[in-house]
């Protein structure tokens, strides 16, 4: 891959504006992963190249990474020659590291074809004895609409003892249980196995998906990666899938390059995806059309296409096949009707798994490097002669004419020796007698640790009579998850099926007798119709001559339960989590689980609220604050005019509206149902009045009158409205009775006071105001008077100075003394000499 650059992020850039669009992956390290096993003899070195002879090239896609960790991290010397290894040995002439600042402090990363990102799986056979680094991606979804972090959890460093040599992505476990909340970086499914090399792969990309999501993307392996070598079979692209919806696409791959254009917005791509097998939303195979292909064909044609067709997967429980006896026989059933238009190609592939992350190396080794001077890139294969033999059954249930044949055969990889074949497979071709040209690919897993040779896989055209076998793989016509209701069943029955009642029938569950299969399917949904049936491998309905006991499993069943066969009700013992009842005779029988059930709470509100006013009165009504407990709403139902007895439904939706054209009294009623089937309902009033009145206005004013400065206190309080509306109050201290001039007291309160300072005659006056486009006015006069003015009468005794004086006013009095007005009382002598010219000078 000499020469391939690398698509950074940058600050206010778009360069890959699908990275934003669609994921954002953290990246961190394990510190003490370099801390172990960073050093010059282990995890690289430069005059060897141990990093790119070691380590598998397992990310040939385009994945957008941001690297986390402080600026020591980022800063340390063993990161940095990490960093020049993947730059120099791995990717020449190019970094695939790039910050979005010089400061090494984070950023985006884009790895693109055969970056050695992933970890060490083992060491091959002739570097054993190094030392390799182990460390781990963890990554967690942020902002992406598509993916959820496994358990709702942020990822975390898991590692087991049960390959303790092997670190997948970071994450090494025995199942996906022992991970309690990883998310593997990336995964990938070979699709197919054509003579003459492995063109591309499945990947799934990221972490453990959702239940309604997953995401695969296009992909291939090299060794060596000389530029100009290795193109895509088909000039294909590559692309990104999300459950069957293909998200983006670059037009095109050049493996000197990565893509050579901009990722863009794709059209719909089918996508079958194959057995949920714990019903937990990780799905164990997947395929998906190539852009610009026709579906996996490579270089070879048509009879490789219509992936559309694929078999689903039902029932699988091949991840412990590693622990089974070095010899062993597996069942493929065919269950149901037959699957489509035959005849139908299951290419059975002897590929190396391993869980949790589906990802590890097939028996191909990349010995050498061809980017380092003095080493040549080769692929180290070898014989199937260690491994344990596998005898593969194809049974066919309910055949429809169906007539099958089988293949064994090997092949090379594209850089094999030649004539030295390594890898086994065995194809069985299920003809009809039309023999109409449409294909079927499944790829059969055996998983074993990396430097285990491959089992030698041979194939026997099925019989009728194959037995059912706890490890046996199941096929269904339809993906499995749309069609099941229940997840664990057993019965003494030889084999039972349950299908989903309705359009598309679909046979999707086997169970053996007095064993329990691990269907993993959608889970029960209580009161779902299902559909029992009772046959045995030719499709024939067996007679037994004792009843058949039935038993349902699954934690969502609460009591108490009912169990209804054929409409009528049957005897069942029930626990919390599982329910046994008998069926009297074999045959197709409807069966109705209803379970426990919380009900509803109904919740309305309205708009007026309260609901009250002039008619015609048209009110909003909103239930969207309803809610269930265990359970979700499926229906909304509206009564506007409940009588507490009758419920009849006017309306449905979680919101309405109703017009009140009569004035009345009414109640509006809500009735949600949840999905268990309860119900519940919540009413509110309704009042339509019968039109608006105008209120009247009444005014009080304390003192009406007296002198300047004079305060007054006003009361509107005895206003009313014959409607009831709230009344507010509106001010005037000096109406003319034409203008009414609104004071600074208007507001609810029918009470205020105000000043006059000073003297007038003055009408004040509270005007009333419904809220209803009607108003009153009230009045009230208030006299404020001035200073007393009224002269005073003196009498004085004598002539002399001295006397008595009275005054019958209530003005203040003066005497002139000595030409200076003083202030005396009544009675009140004032000494001075006073002239008296013709009598006695008084001033007031």
């Amino acid at each position: 891959m000499g020469g391939m650059g690398l698509i950074a992020l940058a600050a206010g850039k778009s360069t890959a504006p699908w990275a934003q669009n669609y994921y954002d992956m953290t990246l961190a390290m394990i510190n003490h992963s370099l801390d172990t096993h960073f050093d010059s003899q282990g995890f690289y070195n430069e005059s060897q190249g141990y990093l790119a002879t070691g380590w598998f090239n397992l990310l040939h896609t385009v994945t957008a990474l941001k690297i986390t960790g402080d600026a020591d991290f980022f800063q340390d010397e063993r990161f940095i020659r990490w960093n020049k290894c993947l730059a120099q040995t791995c990717t020449p002439g190019g970094t695939i590291i790039q910050f979005e600042d010089s400061s090494l402090t984070g950023g985006y990363m884009m790895m693109t074809a055969s970056v050695p990102m992933a970890a060490a799986l083992a060491p091959p056979a002739h570097n054993a004895s190094r030392s390799w680094m182990k460390f781990a991606y963890l990554a967690t979804i942020q902002n992406h609409p598509y993916l959820t972090p496994y358990n709702g959890e942020a990822a975390k460093y898991t590692y087991t003892s049960l390959y303790p040599d092997m670190l997948v992505c970071g994450v090494a476990a025995s199942s996906w249980n022992d991970v309690a909340a990883a998310a593997p970086p990336n995964s990938f499914l070979p699709e197919k196995s054509p003579a003459g090399g492995r063109g591309h792969y499945v990947w799934r990309t990221g972490m453990q998906p959702s239940k309604d999501i997953q995401v695969v993307m296009n992909s291939r392996w090299k060794c060596g990666w000389p530029a100009s070598t290795h193109e895509h079979m088909d000039g294909g692209g590559m692309e990104l899938f999300a459950y069957g919806a293909r998200l983006l696409v670059s037009p095109g791959y050049s493996d000197s390059g990565g893509p050579i254009a901009d990722w863009q917005d794709a059209t719909l791509a089918v996508s079958t995806v194959i057995a949920d097998r714990n019903g937990n939303g990780v799905f164990d195979i997947v395929a998906d059309r190539q852009d610009g292909g026709d579906g996996w064909s490579d270089n070879n044609g048509p009879a490789e296409r219509a992936v559309a067709d694929a078999i689903g997967l039902a029932s699988a429980k091949y991840d412990f096949w590693y622990n089974s006896d070095p010899a062993f026989t597996r069942n493929l059933f065919f269950i149901g009707k037959s699957p489509g238009a035959p005849p139908y190609v299951v290419v059975i592939d002897d590929v190396d798994m391993a869980t949790p992350s589906r990802m590890v190396g097939l028996t191909w080794h990349c010995r050498g490097n061809a980017n380092v001077s003095g080493q040549t890139a080769e692929w180290v294969v070898a014989a199937d002669n260690n491994g344990p033999d596998v005898t593969l059954n194809v049974c066919v249930v309910k055949p429809e004419g169906l007539s099958i044949s089988s293949d064994v055969g090997s092949y090379y990889p594209m850089y094999g020796s030649a004539g030295t074949g390594w890898e086994d497979y065995v194809t069985y071709m299920i003809a009809a007698d039309s023999g109409k040209a449409s294909y079927r690919f499944v790829s059969v897993l055996y998983p074993r640790r990396d430097g285990q040779e491959m089992p030698l896989v041979t194939g026997i055209a099925g019989s009728n009579a194959c037995s059912v076998g706890s490890d046996d793989i199941f096929f269904t016509q339809d993906e499995p998850f749309d069609s099941i209701t229940v997840e664990n069943v057993t019965t003494n029955a030889e084999m039972a099926f349950v299908r989903k009642a309705g359009p598309g029938n679909i046979d999707g569950f086997a169970a053996k007798k007095g064993a329990s299969l691990d269907y993993g399917g959608a889970g029960f949904v209580s009161s779902a119709p299902v559909t029992i049936a009772l046959l045995n491998f030719s499709g024939a309905v067996e007679t037994y001559s004792d009843t058949v006991s039935i038993t349902l499993n699954d934690p969502d069943i609460t009591l108490p339960v009912t169990v209804k066969v054929d409409g009528g009700d049957v005897p069942s013992t029930a626990s919390a989590g599982s329910v046994t009842f008998t069926v009297a005779a074999a045959g197709h029988h409807a069966l109705e689980i209803v379970v426990g059930n919380n009900p509803p709470q109904a919740a309305i509100s309205t708009s007026p609220s309260p609901a009250r006013g002039a008619a015609p009165l048209l009110v909003q009504f909103d239930g969207s604050a309803s809610t269930d407990p265990d359970g979700f709403i499926v229906a909304y139902e509206w009564d506007f005019t409940y009588d507490g007895v009758v419920f009849n439904v006017q309306a449905a939706g979680a919101a309405t509206s109703h017009s009140y054209a009569v004035p009345g009294d009414y109640t509006a009623a809500l009735r949600v149902v949840d999905d268990g089937g309860a119900s519940n309902i919540a009413t509110v009033p309704v009042q339509a009045l019968a039109g608006n009145s105008p209120p009247t206005a009444s005014v009080d004013a304390s003192p009406t009158e007296g002198p300047a400065p004079l305060n007054v206190a006003f009361d509107a309080g005895m206003s009313s409205d014959p409607d009831g509306d709230a009344l507010t109050f509106q001010w005037d201290f000096d109406y003319d009775g034409v203008s009414f001039d609104v004071g600074a007291d208007t507001g609810a309160s029918s009470v205020t006071t105000h000043e006059y300072p000073l003297p007038g005659v003055f009408t004040a006056a509270v005007r009333v105001d419904d809220g209803n486009g009607h108003t009153d006015i009230d009045t009230v006069i208030v006299t404020v008077s001035g200073v007393d003015v009224t002269a005073p009468s003196v009498n004085v005794s004598s002539a002399v100075l001295g006397g008595t004086v009275t005054d019958d006013s209530t003005a203040p009095e003066f005497v002139l003394l000595n030409g200076t007005a003083v202030p005396v009382d009544a009675g009140e002598w004032v000494s001075g000499v006073i002239p008296l010219v013709g009598g006695v000078n008084l001033i007031t």
